[in-house]
């Protein structure tokens, strides 16, 4: 689950569409369609993409099917897991109230987690909630392929935040804290939702609809609690030259580090708004697009709840997510204002070649 931010293969993209401001060039309509029809003949099941040039001309589409049972197609307007994608979110939503003065970046997490519940977590007495959402803290990950092989076997069993954080402390942690280095783990920001929660006064998924779905106009987005059917794309892993549907696990399993479900334009909306959008401050924007540090991973860097995908020049700013079944990605290109957001049924980094192939399009689709 930890190799989910691995980037692409390197990729020269110096100018994806128009400077901002310029005469914008059109998208290759036929040649986006063509990228993904080609990633489900390669054996991905669904896939949906969004393409969004800076001055807000959009492109979007799918391709696939939402099962690899199940011949209805995927649609745009169909939510996908997000999976590690959730915590761009959940990072902008702690911004938020840290932009209230309703939480504080240093502050210590013992100030807003019930200390029973931390106690055992080596180091918490040092780690502070930039911490977690830097991912900085240096907490042992819970969802490991123990924990996976425990969701396969009670699919529909639900998981609250406590039983994820007592997983994480069973073991040893990646290391103490660090500001200088980051290590991708979904405690992090279970830990940061539950921070969320006593700070906010309401309950995580709640804050998230009223602070970051709402002013952004997401109305496809739902989290594990408030999606009233589920949605008709399932997930799924490959496994011995077979693709094995698991759609049925609770996504209550990833809460707060991945519990979030969306489309491709809402993903859009969510990054466009975060990265350019008036939600939150000019400090809390900048921390997400300025301040980056090495991550597990020699071609990408970790923010504030932000990876810098280093295989492209100039570097665009989103967030990659691999989750059980699903693998989505979305990218913004600061220069430039391009967001791509891909979303695939299938976990594998599919999503991340199709992310190169979409990029690599664009930028060679140049008007006369």
């Amino acid at each position: 689950m930890r190799g989910h931010v691995i980037a692409v293969a390197a990729a020269s993209v110096l100018f994806l569409v128009a400077a901002k401001g310029a005469h914008a060039q059109p998208l290759p309509d036929e040649g986006l369609q063509t990228i993904i029809d080609s990633s489900v003949r390669g054996g991905v099941p669904g896939v949906a993409l969004c393409v969004e040039t800076w001055d807000g001309k959009v492109w979007s589409g799918a391709a696939g099917t939402t099962a690899v049972d199940n011949p209805q197609p995927v649609t745009p307007d169909m939510p996908f897991r997000l999976f590690g994608l959730s915590k761009l979110a959940i990072a902008a939503l702690a911004l938020t109230l840290v932009d209230d003065a309703e939480l504080a970046l240093d502050d210590s997490i013992g100030q807003w987690i019930d200390l029973a519940l931390i106690q055992n977590l080596p180091h918490a007495h040092e780690i502070t909630i930039r911490d977690l959402i830097a991912q900085t803290s240096g907490i042992r990950d819970y969802l490991d392929e123990e924990f996976v092989f425990m969701t396969r076997a009670e699919p529909g069993r639900k998981w609250r935040p406590e039983e994820l954080v007592a997983r994480a402390a069973e073991g040893e942690p990646f290391s103490a804290p660090d500001p200088e280095v980051s290590y991708d783990s979904h405690t992090n920001y279970v830990l940061l939702g539950l921070a969320i929660e006593r700070a906010g006064n309401a309950p995580l998924a709640q804050q998230l609809e009223e602070r970051i779905f709402k002013p952004l106009g997401m109305t496809s987005t739902h989290s594990w609690e408030s999606m009233a059917e589920p949605s008709p794309v399932h997930g799924h892993v490959p496994q011995f030259m077979v693709r094995i549907d698991v759609s049925d696990i609770d996504l209550s399993m990833a809460w707060g580090g991945g519990g979030l479900l969306s489309t491709a334009e809402d993903v859009a909306k969510m990054t466009r708004g975060i990265f350019e959008g008036n939600l939150l401050s000019g400090n809390s924007r900048a921390l997400m697009t300025e301040n980056f540090r090495p991550l597990d991973d020699e071609e990408a860097e970790y923010g504030y709840g932000t990876i810098r995908f280093l295989s492209y020049e100039p570097s665009p700013i989103g967030y990659s997510g691999e989750g059980i079944g699903f693998g989505a990605v979305t990218a913004w290109w600061p220069e430039t204002g391009l967001i791509v957001v891909v979303l695939t049924n299938l976990q594998a980094e599919a999503h991340l070649g199709i992310l190169e192939g979409v990029a690599n399009a664009v930028a060679s689709h140049r008007s006369p």
